[in-house]
């Protein structure tokens, strides 16, 4: 398909420079979500760690708060009492350091004590006294004489907890367990819920299992998503950060685990939030691309169009000429005015244009004026007139003897002039300028012949002599027809 040259100015500038600003909004806004990334990256990773800094210094110190009760005389003399009567006296002593642990530590919210069987025979709640905890798994470690920590349900409050036991030792023989359920919605309160990132961001807890303990919206709180391919990652990898989608949302998060407490700090946040800048950069590049594409496009437009519209004209006007026709209506005479009067290249063409047509124009005019003073000196009176045969232009001009046309001469910058003869019914009869007039040239024709034969016996009678031809140097190009009438019969009779 050929286009115009409107259409190619469009096409092949403005299309490159919408393509150029294209490439520069996308490289900028890739730098930028680039550099986002990196900044939101070194911040989250700042803050999951002081997360879990946090948490890890609040729940060791409640370990150390149990360890300590462990040890008070009041509580491990009621586990060495030996008789009924015995422990019913230190019972009142060994309720009492549990209810202070309990006071002075409000993230403890229940103390409790259990004998070797299993049977918990101190509480800080009333009705937590009797209940068998044989089969917990703290239990069973802190009876090796180890510290535990264990996430599970309450048996009192029926809510999601985390229990941390330490052993009552007597030397290197464990009298009983000692342990305490931990607030984790005051914990959550003091740590991770006043964790703010942006409007979709959070910090949570699970444990070594999935199960989820802390989150600001708290009817997530004791889902179990160990099944889910994240959080295994999460479990698996214990610290790092990875990508995944959360309610069709694509999220990131960075973690880190709680040695302690084996729980698993999270910072999560959607990936559109950490980029919003970087989107609302491209969209600005993208107006103001569209911008500048529309005032560029307008300004090639109308340079465009100017430039096509005046060379639209001048072909118009030149291919007019070619045809040969030099005269223009006013419409068009105004349109080339216009652009003759520009000072760039288009004006310089037009006026080159425009000069060129007033030669051709002059140089026809000079040539029909010699043309019609030639033909008019051809058809002046008998001999002692203009063109007769007793003046200088009769007798520079006078026809051969024996011819019956009309003499014809042509002058004009410095050529000689050829003309041919047709007279009327014969063939065609070649004359040529000579010396002391004009001579005829041999005759090939056998008609032609037996004319001037007829010419030569004087028979005076008056002959048409056809069209007269007009021709360049060598006979070429087309030539000027003329009739050229009768001759004069004094004329003929002169031959």
């Amino acid at each position: 398909m050929k286009l115009r040259l409107l259409p190619k100015l469009l096409l092949f500038i403005l299309l490159p420079a919408l393509l150029g600003l294209c490439a520069v909004s996308w490289f900028s806004y890739k730098s930028a979500e680039n550099a986002l990334d990196a900044q939101i990256s070194e911040d989250l990773n700042l803050l999951v760690a002081s997360e879990t800094s946090q948490l890890d210094s609040m729940t060791g110190l409640l370990r150390d708060v149990l360890k300590n009760a462990a040890t008070i005389a009041r509580i491990r003399n009621f586990l060495k009492a030996g008789s009924d009567e015995e422990k019913a006296s230190l019972r009142a002593g060994m309720q009492q350091a549990l209810k202070s642990a309990s006071t002075d530590f409000p993230l403890l919210t229940d103390v409790a004590l259990i004998a070797p069987d299993g049977v918990v025979v101190g509480h800080t709640s009333a009705k937590g006294i009797g209940m068998n905890l044989a089969e917990r798994f703290y239990f069973k470690q802190s009876m090796q004489g180890k510290s535990a920590v264990q996430n599970t349900k309450s048996k009192t409050t029926g809510q999601i907890t985390s229990i941390i036991s330490a052993p009552v030792m007597d030397g290197n023989t464990v009298l009983g367990v000692l342990y305490a359920t931990v607030d984790l919605k005051t914990l959550a309160e003091e740590t991770t819920d006043s964790v703010k990132i942006g409007r979709t961001g959070s910090c949570f807890v699970y444990d070594r299992t999935g199960l989820l303990l802390m989150h600001p919206n708290k009817k997530y709180i004791g889902d179990e998503d160990g099944k889910l391919d994240w959080v295994r990652q999460v479990l698996e990898q214990r610290d790092g950060h990875l990508r995944y989608i959360w309610d069709g949302k694509e999220k990131v998060a960075y973690f880190r685990t709680i040695p302690g407490m084996d729980w698993s700090v999270l910072v999560g946040v959607e990936r559109a939030e950490i980029l919003a800048p970087a989107a609302a950069l491209l969209r600005g590049n993208l107006v103001l691309m569209l911008g500048i594409g529309l005032v560029v496009g307008l300004i090639i437009f109308f340079v465009a169009r100017n430039i096509a519209g005046a060379l639209d004209e001048g072909s118009r006007f030149v291919a007019r000429v070619a045809e040969g026709h030099f005269e223009i209506d006013e419409t068009q005479r105004r349109s080339l005015e216009k652009s003759a009067a520009r000072s760039d290249e288009i004006g310089g063409l037009a006026r080159g244009v425009g000069g060129m047509v007033e030669n051709l124009k002059r140089l026809f005019a000079e040539s029909e004026q010699k043309t019609r003073e030639a033909h008019g000196g051809h058809e002046r009176g008998p001999p002692g007139h203009a063109g007769g045969r007793g003046s200088p232009q009769g007798r520079r001009g006078r026809a051969p003897r024996g011819h019956a046309g009309r003499r014809r001469a042509v002058g004009g910058s410095g050529r000689r002039a050829f003309f041919r003869l047709h007279p009327t019914g014969g063939p065609d009869r070649a004359v040529r300028p000579g010396r002391g007039g004009i001579r005829p040239a041999p005759v090939r024709s056998g008609h032609g012949h037996e004319r001037n034969e007829r010419h030569r016996a004087g028979s005076g009678q008056k002959r048409r002599c056809g069209l007269l031809r007009l021709g360049g140097n060598q006979g070429k190009g087309p030539g000027r027809f003329r009739s050229c009438g009768a001759l004069p019969a004094a004329h003929s009779d002169r031959a």
